[in-house]
């Protein structure tokens, strides 16, 4: 569960591919009122733009978005080094303009890419030693009047560390009950990580890593095929349980490197939850305590 890697995963994810979709309206372009992006420390000006359903982010009628990725427990530093020309390149991005600037009183870095599919892209670090923020928009190139908006509004973005933040605000399931094991980390949109203590793990080649992702699938018979995927295996009968009613795929598997995996997939009306959960020693007790952790996951009503 390298951080240094979740930052790379969200841009990489929107320079070959898009997401859209919108709720709660906010139509004003009066910037005296801000308005918080649920999940981050993150707020805007009110805008055309309107919060985008399950993502930490703003998107408008146009297909527009603006996603906000927070770090909480990493530096600016250490993600600012990993998002460079080579990795756009290696995207198949191409580079139209890069800086380095302040941004709400924070050291920052910018990245305007045009993607292969016709998109204008602009990846935005910012933060300190404490935390990165990293800022994701895009807009279809000939979208002047998106283009605009983005600009004003990435320019015009606030960080309030005052702001208390629910990490599981737009996720499908809360965690319910008293095991204690295993605490909240970070996340990163549809994923979420867990370490014993909360913090980032100090020994990564000994101690748990932990992640729960939760997306929707298009037809009850996909889980099945996940699983297969995930374990590389042909027949995963064996594997399948009930779980309140709902099927669900539970097993532990050898990695063969000193390493054994807990996964548990559930499903409910076409969402999906996956634990995945690496030991590293102390196997019993380890994928004992995933499976107590588990356990107390629970799809919101």
């Amino acid at each position: 569960m390298r951080q240094t890697s979740v930052i790379i995963f969200i841009a990489l994810a929107f320079i070959i591919s898009s997401c859209g979709q919108s709720s709660s309206e906010t139509n004003s372009n009066d910037n005296s009122e801000l308005v918080n992006v649920v999940g981050t420390k993150v707020s805007f000006p009110k805008s055309s733009f309107k919060a985008s359903k399950g993502l930490s982010g703003l998107a408008n009628e146009n297909d527009a978005i603006i996603l906000v990725t927070e770090l909480l427990n990493d530096s600016y530093q250490s993600q600012a080094n990993n998002l460079n020309k080579s990795f756009i390149e290696r995207s198949g991005g191409e580079i139209l303009d890069i800086k380095q600037y302040k941004l709400d009183g924070y050291n920052a870095k910018q990245f305007i890419v045009k993607s292969p599919d016709s998109l204008k892209i602009r990846m935005a670090l910012f933060g300190d030693n404490s935390f990165c923020t990293f800022l994701t928009a895009k807009h279809y190139l000939h979208d002047d009047e998106s283009e605009k908006e983005i600009e004003y509004l990435l320019e015009k973005v606030e960080y309030d560390k005052n702001i208390v933040v629910n990490p599981l605000a737009l996720s499908p399931f809360i965690i319910d009950g008293d095991f204690k094991g295993f605490k909240h980390f970070t996340k990163s949109q549809k994923t979420h990580f867990y370490t014993r203590d909360g913090n980032e793990r100090i020994n990564k080649e000994k101690e748990p890593s932990l992640a729960i992702v939760y997306g929707v699938l298009t037809n009850k018979s996909e889980l099945e095929q996940s699983f297969k995927q995930l374990t590389e295996l042909n027949d995963v009968s064996k594997y399948k349980i009930q779980r309140n009613d709902n099927d669900a795929y539970e097993g532990v598997f050898d990695l063969g490197n000193g390493q054994k995996r807990y996964l548990l997939l559930l499903e409910y009306d076409l969402n999906f939850i996956m634990v995945r959960g690496t030991a590293m020693k102390e196997y019993d007790r380890t994928i004992s305590d995933f499976k107590k952790f588990a356990s107390q996951i629970k799809w919101k009503e």
